[in-house]
C-alpha cells in the first residue's frame, strides 16, 4: 500500500468538500472551521443555508458574555424559582428563526474563556441554562489559526476541542479549489481583469507573508474589495476593460485593498489591456470584425480575452443569441487547448450560458475534437 502524504488531503481541504460534509452528516455533529482570514469559511455558511433553505443564526462568540448564551435570569413567577430566559437572537427559537437551520457560532477562538466553558454543554448537550437547541438545528463553529495571528488569537480548550469535529479549509491551492473561487467571482460581478490576473498568478490569491506589517494583503476577500473600488471609480470597464487615463489611481486603489507590491505586479499585467481587443466586439461581430487579435501564443492577452469574454457573456441577451455563442467558439478554436477548456470551465459556472454552449451546433463538435481534455 502506497504511503500517504499529508499534501495529498488538500483536495479535500476545500468549501466544496465542506459542503457535501455538512449535507451528509447528522445534525449532532457539531464541526469547527479552521482556516486563516479572507478564504470564505463564513460565507459558505451562509451560501450553503442558501441553497437548502434553511435558517440561519450568526452569533459571533468575541461580543457575547457567558451570561448571553446562559440567557437573563427571571423569576418564574409560578413556583418563584428562577430560571434563564434565552436572548432571541443569540441562540434560534423556531417560532423567529424556523424549524431547521444552523447555528453559526463565529470567531470562536476569540472568545473569552468563560464564554467557551459556557459554551461545553450545549455543544455537548445541546442544552444550556433553561434553553435547549431544537431538533432540526445544528451547530456551526468557525475561527482563524492561532498561528495567523500568533498573541491575539488563542487555541481553544482541550476540552472544548474534543466536543467538535474539526475542518481546515486552506486557500485555494489545488486546480478545481481555484476554478471555483474564480467562477464565484463571475457569478459575483468581479472585474475580469482580476480573475485573469489571478490565473496567471494563483499563488497571489491569498498571501499572508506581509500579513503583520501591512494593513492591506492578497485574500479572496480582499481582491473583492479591490474588484469593488475599481470598478466604482469608473476604471474597471463593464465591457472587461480598463481606463488607462486612470492608471495610477488604479494601482492606488488596488494597493489599499491588497498591498503595494501585489498592486504593481496586478497593474503590470493591466497593462496588456492596452492591446486588448474588445471582447464584446468580438462576440457580437466576431473575430474577422477585428483587427487587432492578440498572438495564440501571448499567454497573457488570452486569459485576459477569455477572461473577459466570458463576463461579458453574463448577459442573457448575448448568450441568448446563437450568433454570438458561435462568435465565441471561432476564437476559441483559434487558441491552444488548454485556454480553450479554461474559458469553457469559466462558462459551465454560469447556469443559462452553460445551458446555452451545450445546446449550440458548435459544442458537441468541438468536444468531440477534444475529448482528452472535455467531456461531452
Amino acid at each position: 500500500m502506497a504511503e500517504i502524504q499529508e499534501g495529498s488531503f488538500e483536495r479535500f481541504k476545500t468549501v466544496r468538500y465542506l459542503k457535501s460534509l455538512i449535507a451528509n452528516t447528522p445534525n449532532d455533529l457539531n464541526i469547527m472551521i479552521w482556516g486563516p482570514p479572507g478564504i470564505g469559511k463564513s460565507i459558505t455558511i451562509q451560501e450553503y443555508v442558501q441553497e437548502q433553505g434553511l435558517g440561519f443564526l450568526d452569533t459571533r462568540l468575541s461580543q457575547l458574555d457567558s451570561i448571553d448564551l446562559r440567557g437573563f435570569p427571571s423569576k418564574n413567577s409560578e413556583d418563584g424559582y428562577a430560571d434563564f430566559v434565552p436572548f432571541k437572537n443569540v441562540l434560534p427559537i423556531p417560532e423567529l428563526h424556523g424549524e431547521e437551520g444552523i447555528l453559526f457560532l463565529d470567531e470562536a477562538n476569540l472568545a473569552s474563556i468563560d464564554v467557551m466553558k459556557a459554551g461545553y454543554q450545549l455543544l455537548t448537550d445541546k442544552k444550556i441554562g433553561g434553553y435547549t437547541l431544537p431538533p432540526g438545528w445544528r451547530i456551526m463553529l468557525a475561527g482563524n489559526n492561532p498561528s495567523d495571528a500568533p498573541g491575539l488569537i488563542r487555541d481553544l480548550p482541550p476540552p472544548l476541542k474534543n466536543r467538535i469535529y474539526h475542518f481546515e479549509v486552506t486557500p485555494p491551492v489545488t486546480e478545481e479549489a481555484r476554478q471555483d473561487l474564480f467562477n464565484w467571482y463571475y457569478k459575483h460581478n468581479i472585474h475580469p481583469s482580476i480573475i485573469a490576473f489571478l490565473k496567471m498568478n494563483p499563488s497571489k490569491i491569498h498571501d499572508m507573508q506581509h500579513a503583520s506589517k501591512e494593513n492591506a494583503w492578497p485574500s479572496p476577500r480582499s481582491w473583492v474589495m479591490a474588484s469593488i473600488a475599481i470598478t466604482g471609480k469608473g476604471i474597471a470597464k463593464d465591457d472587461g476593460n480598463l481606463d488607462f487615463s486612470k492608471y495610477e489611481e488604479m494601482m492606488f486603489l488596488v494597493g489599499n485593498a491588497v498591498g503595494k507590491g501585489h498592486a504593481i505586479d496586478f497593474s503590470s499585467f493591466a497593462k496588456i489591456y492596452e492591446r486588448l481587443p474588445n471582447a464584446r466586439k468580438v462576440l457580437t461581430d466576431g473575430i474577422d470584425s477585428v483587427a487587432n487579435m492578440p498572438d495564440r501564443k501571448d499567454k497573457a492577452v488570452i486569459f485576459a480575452l477569455t477572461t473577459a469574454m466570458v463576463a461579458n457573456l453574463r448577459d442573457p441577451e448575448l448568450y441568448g443569441d446563437p450568433a454570438v455563442v458561435k462568435n465565441y467558439f471561432d476564437y476559441i478554436k483559434t487558441i491552444d487547448k488548454e485556454f480553450a477548456i479554461k474559458s469553457l470551465k469559466d462558462a459551465g459556472a454560469i447556469p443559462g450560458l452553460w445551458q446555452a454552449i451545450s445546446k449550440s451546433a458548435e459544442y458537441k463538435p468541438y468536444a468531440r475534437e477534444a475529448v482528452q481534455y472535455v467531456r461531452l
